[in-house]
């Protein structure tokens, strides 16, 4: 349930078509615009002269077919003056020349074909309905001037450059079509508000000021934790003229590296050498100790059994006779 027509009167015309939307309201046809929405128009003549209607109970962004269910409400509304000389007026008051839509979360920015279609067209107002027939269409100049509307609210109210709001709003911003049907067609963009809370702006800040700083170079040295080397094949180094000492290591076997199988090491340089340069090499021993059953089969015409697999490093086991 929403409000499709609701804004304030126009200072440059006695009567005004009530179809396409102005910079003051008017027929914007957007389907936010309900309960728990706040609406800012900028006010043109004394008195401000509010009037809505046109309520709907369910409606899609674009209105394509031109109109949505219509119905009739009874509401309750609360309208506040926010005067120039408030001191706590909002920091984007000045610039307000569009209407601008505010919930719990988000902000919605509107533009149109015409961002003042009575001052473009003040002589003959209704042929606002021909623009869609103009060279480029009605949609491109209604999303660029969203577009611009959007970026100066982001640069009033939060006090950044234009390359800073062109980059919020690709990767933030949502611009999506309004309506297609009111003469001068319209477009708006919803900028979350949570962009711009104080632990994001703080988080981007830190970033921004740790990018500016030049790269600490660090050395750290490696030590194996006491997971790594409970999960390391059980294989031992052993020195044969020193006492054993406690590393674990992946016997190297033709599988490649860090693999070890049982009762198929192979002997393999101990990785740490300087505990005894002038000792012999290391042996990898196996902590298994069991060997890998042999399944044999006869050959019928001389009685030879050959074993289906065997160890490289073990002899075959005899025959049977």
């Amino acid at each position: 349930m929403h409000v499709g027509c609701m804004g304030l009167a126009p200072k440059s015309h006695d009567s005004v078509d009530s179809i396409p939307p102005m910079p003051t309201g008017g027929n914007l046809d957007n389907k936010r615009i309900g309960v728990g929405t706040t609406m800012y128009y900028p006010v043109e003549v004394a008195g401000a002269l509010l009037s809505m209607g046109d309520a709907h109970a369910a409606q899609g962004d674009g209105e394509i077919d031109g109109t949505a269910i219509e119905t009739s409400i009874t509401g309750t509304f609360k309208i506040t003056l926010i005067k120039k000389t408030d001191a706590d007026k909002p920091a984007w008051f000045p610039i307000l020349d569009f209407p601008l839509g505010e919930t719990a979360d988000t902000f919605i920015v509107h533009g149109f074909t015409e961002t003042d279609y009575l001052e473009t067209y003040k002589d003959s107002p209704g042929d606002i309905y021909g623009a869609p027939g103009l060279p480029g269409g009605a949609l491109q100049p209604a999303m660029m001037n969203a577009y611009t509307q959007t970026r100066k609210f982001m640069m009033a109210t939060y006090n950044i450059s234009q390359a800073e709001s062109d980059t919020i709003m690709t990767q933030g911003v949502d611009f999506g079509i309004t309506q297609l049907v009111d003469g001068n067609w319209g477009v708006h963009g919803v900028i979350p508000k949570v962009i711009f809370e104080e632990a994001g702006v703080d988080r981007r800040r830190m970033l921004a000021a740790a990018a500016a700083k030049p790269a600490r170079k660090e050395t750290r040295k490696l030590v194996p934790s006491e997971r790594a080397r409970s999960e390391t094949p059980a294989v031992l180094c052993d020195g044969p003229s020193l006492p054993r000492h406690p590393y674990l290591h992946a016997c190297p076997t033709a599988a490649g590296p860090a693999h070890a199988v049982p009762g198929r090491c192979a002997t393999a340089p101990c990785p740490r050498p300087q505990t005894h340069p002038t000792s012999p090499p290391c042996s990898t021993i196996s902590r298994w100790k069991e060997r890998r059953p042999y399944r044999s089969t006869t050959t019928p015409s001389t009685g030879a059994t050959s074993p289906s697999s065997s160890s490289p490093s073990s002899p075959s086991p005899p025959a049977r006779r």
